[in-house]
This record gives C-alpha cells, structure tokens and sequence, in this order.
C-alpha cells in the first residue's frame, strides 16, 4: 500500500505482531541499544559504479518480558531507495528471539553476525572472552542459532566494535586494561579474523586515551586504521595505526570541531568525514578542512509530530554507499521507522544537504 506522506520515504512494518506481548516498561538497565547494519554489498565503495536502489539490512529490537526479564529480536528486512510515501504493513518476523549477555557488542562480516564480550550480570567485573556468530548469509537457516567461534585474547564489557577490510576492531570502551587471568595477554584492542577464527593484538595507543568513537580504514589500504578518541571537552585525537609494522602515528588534535561526539553516539566513517546523530541533527566532520557541517533532521522531514527519531525511542543510522545513508528506528510494540537519503556537503555555508530518496 502507498500511502503520501510529505514527500518523504517511510517504511513501516508491525513488530508487535511478530512476537509475543511485551509489557512496557521504563528504561531498562543496562540500556537497550539498537543494533542495525548494511549485509554484504561489495559495491559500497565502487564510487564510478551508479547507486543501488535495493539494500538488506540485519537489525535488533528488544523485547520487555512480563517477569522483568529483556531479551532480543533479530531480524532482517529488504528496503528500496525507490521513492517516498510506500508502507509496507505486512509484519516482520524475526529469524531469532532469546537473551544475549549484557553490554555486549554486535559487527557483521561476510555471511554471519558476531556478538562479542559482555557481562552475564551486573556484579561481573571480568567480562566475556566468547564470541559467537550467527549466520545471515547467503539464507538464514530454519534453525539459526548462535555458535562459537574462537574466544577474544581479552575479556571485554561493553566493547567498542567496527569493521575494518575483512576484519574486525575490537577495543575496551575506555582505556583501561581488562581483568584478565594472564596479565600479559590483556590487551586494550584487537584484530579479529573471521576467515582463521584467530585474533591480534592492537599495540596500546601512546597516550592516555578515553573513548574510541571511530575506527575506519581506506579500501586500497585496509592495513592503516584511523582512530579517532574522544579527550576531555572539545578535543579529538586522530591517530593512525599501521597493522603490518604495529606502530601508531599521532595526528594533529582538533580542538573545536567535535564538541558533541559521546560514547554512546553513533558515528559513522566515510573516507576523511565523520558522520553522527546527536538527537534531531546530523553532523559532518571533515578531517581534512577541519570544519563541521551540520544539518537538522527535523527540517527534512524525518520526524513524527509526536515521535522524537533519536531521543526517547531506540534508533540508528547506516552508511549504505557513497554518501547515501539509511536512518532506523524501532518505536517499541509499533513499527519500523526507515528513511534513505543522500547527503552532500556544502562547506562555504557549514551545512549539509539532504535529499530523500
């Protein structure tokens, strides 16, 4: 069914139905925090190559049980950049439901889903060494579960996650060295390779850092990270990080570009720019320039009148291909919120600008 809805793309598809009734509680503990991600598409960095217009998408809800209890809702839904105003009412099911370790941190690659690290309680200080995966690709199985895969060098709460080439970065989401049985092999940050099962360990960065916001690296050199810190008020640290000699490389600071970017942000690395929702604005920042872009989600359409897109519900944002991005949200017990749109710099006016698609 298409339905208009000033001139911008929605779709909306009934989670409610698909599983069975939660009870509506207040803001959990530990927060719930979803989870979404682009499944394989070899062409996201081809940029002579024209858009795609179809993209899957793998993303998590929660689901509040009446004894307390939350557990997680996996799913996977196929969205088109084919226009605005279509409404998909049909309801998602998801392909997996159960419980998932506290503050543990998901990253897709090739045919599975990972979930690494974590806590199995409150009062639990060492973390989880496990990671498991999921397989999502090329079809999910009728019985999908989770597996085990090789266990992390170090045990990790709440791990920032990213994937970089064909491996994925996994660091502690501050600094500090996990708690660990064998001291020697508590590492700040390491290397996963999905295709060995084995791990690597990151060389400790040369400074005291505080909390990793972004880790990218460049398709014709997957073996220099870019990492950017977050300091103390309105300074950001980039450094560069060579896997094949183990060194790191400090770039100069920036001391007022970035005075938003928190942990619990989501921010997004697209060649030298970063990219991040901080509530109803979406921010770019240039590397290279040094200056921030900035544009209002509101302005563009991407709220509800009585729905805040990035505040009281639950919702991320995905890089699709060039600077094409997707924004999710999940509205508990309803549906879920999806708009595609294309972002362009516009530096001499320090602002973004955004066309749906």
């Amino acid at each position: 069914m298409i339905v208009p809805h000033s001139g911008r793309r929605r779709v909306l598809s009934s989670l409610a139905e698909a599983s069975e009734s939660p009870t509506k509680l207040p803001e959990p503990s530990p927060p719930s925090r979803m989870y979404a991600c682009l499944l394989e598409n070899p062409t996201k960095f081809l940029y002579h190559l024209p858009p795609k217009f179809s993209y899957d998408i793998f993303f998590t809800a929660p689901l509040y049980l009446k004894n307390m209890e939350m557990h997680w809702r996996l799913f996977t839904v196929n969205i088109h950049a084919d226009g605005p105003g279509k409404v998909n009412e049909e309801p998602l099911k998801p392909f997996w439901t159960g419980k998932l370790p506290e503050l543990y941190s998901f990253a897709a690659l090739g045919s599975h889903v990972y979930c690494f690290g974590g806590r199995t309680s409150p009062i639990d200080t060492n973390g989880i060494r496990e990671v498991c995966k999921i397989q999502v690709l090329p079809c999910i199985p009728k019985d999908a579960k989770w597996v085990t895969a090789s266990p992390m060098i170090s045990s990790r709460v709440d791990p920032f996650v990213s994937v970089v080439g064909s491996k994925i970065f996994v660091c502690n989401s501050s600094y500090y060295k996990s708690a660990h049985s064998d001291p020697d092999n508590a590492h700040w940050a390491e290397l996963f390779d999905p295709v060995n099962g084995k791990s690597e360990y990151i060389l400790d960065p040369p400074f005291l850092a505080r909390a990793v916001i972004s880790v990218s690296a460049a398709p014709e050199k997957p073996e220099i990270l870019l990492v950017a810190f977050h300091e103390r008020h309105s300074v950001c640290q980039f450094c560069l990080y060579n896997v094949e000699s183990r060194s790191w490389k400090m770039l100069p600071p920036v001391f007022s570009s970035l005075p938003h970017v928190q942990r619990q942000l989501k921010v997004r690395t697209v060649g030298n720019t970063l990219y991040y929702v901080d509530r109803m604005d979406l921010i770019a920042y240039n590397l290279e320039l040094d200056v921030l872009l900035e544009a209002s989600l509101w302005d563009f359409g991407f709220f509800e009148d009585d729905m805040d897109f990035c505040g009281g519900s639950i919702c991320e944002f995905i890089h699709l291909e060039k600077q094409r991005f997707c924004f999710l949200n999940v509205v508990f017990e309803d549906y879920l919120h999806c708009v595609v749109a294309d972002v362009f710099h516009m530096p001499e006016k320090k602002a973004l600008g955004i066309s749906v698609v």
